[in-house]
């Protein structure tokens, strides 16, 4: 996921759907997904409803995490491998890599 990766710093807007306004979350992965020529929902609820689920460790590079639940989810990343996700994450923040943790891992799916 290097071109997620170069994205990297671009400020987060809620609604933002490119480089040039900022993202939000699910704005930044149709985004990203766009550039490979797949077209997923512009929402995290309804991008968590594509695809199949899977246990966490069973993820690929590439793989949207989301937390929340199936067609509830409130937020969703790249992940880029080990234990890292690529996110916007929420205002006044900016895109950025991230760690899975304890602290968050209960609430995610993929």
């Amino acid at each position: 996921m290097a071109y997620a990766e170069t994205l990297e710093g671009i400020q987060y807007t809620y609604g933002g759907t490119s480089p040039s306004t900022g993202f939000d979350c699910s704005g930044f992965t149709q985004y990203v997904y766009a550039h490979f020529g797949i077209s997923i929902p512009r929402t995290s609820e309804s991008q968590s409803l594509i695809g199949t689920s899977m246990s966490v460790s069973s993820a690929k590079v590439g793989d949207l995490l989301f937390w929340g639940s199936k067609g509830s989810s409130y937020h969703v990343g790249i992940y880029i491998g080990g234990t890292s996700y690529i996110a916007a994450p929420t205002s006044g923040e900016k895109l950025v890599l991230r760690t899975i943790n304890t602290i968050n891992q209960h609430l995610l799916f993929t």
